[in-house]
């Protein structure tokens, strides 16, 4: 069976629920698309800094604090914990970016 036929009530449940917000947020011009845009991505960029967060003191916690013992374990959450703040470090520049040129453009 295929994931619609599956998910078809979860599916209704989270279109019903959410098409009025939907048809509420719909803009009625073009400077207001823009800003319903913004707005989701003003709201999309923190959930995306505490979701890297999370996951960086978590890997920190399961390496060091869980498996303490293991040295795999550990050499795993070096590497995950490497990446997670060389992504958390790029995210900020790049938001720094955007917010530079937003200012200079945008005033």
């Amino acid at each position: 069976m295929s994931f619609l036929v599956q998910n078809f009530k979860k599916i209704c449940l989270v279109f019903g629920l959410g098409a009025p917000a939907i048809a509420l947020a719909q803009p009625t011009t073009f400077a207001t698309f823009v800003e319903l845009i913004i707005d989701i991505i003003n709201l999309a960029i923190p959930v995306l800094f505490g979701t890297i967060f999370v996951y960086l003191v978590w890997k920190v916690f399961d390496s060091w604090v869980i498996h303490a013992g293991d040295q795999t374990k550990r050499e795993e959450g070096k590497q995950s914990a490497l990446i997670a703040v060389i992504v958390v470090v790029v995210m900020v520049s790049v938001w720094g970016i955007v917010v530079l040129i937003k200012q200079s453009l945008l005033g």
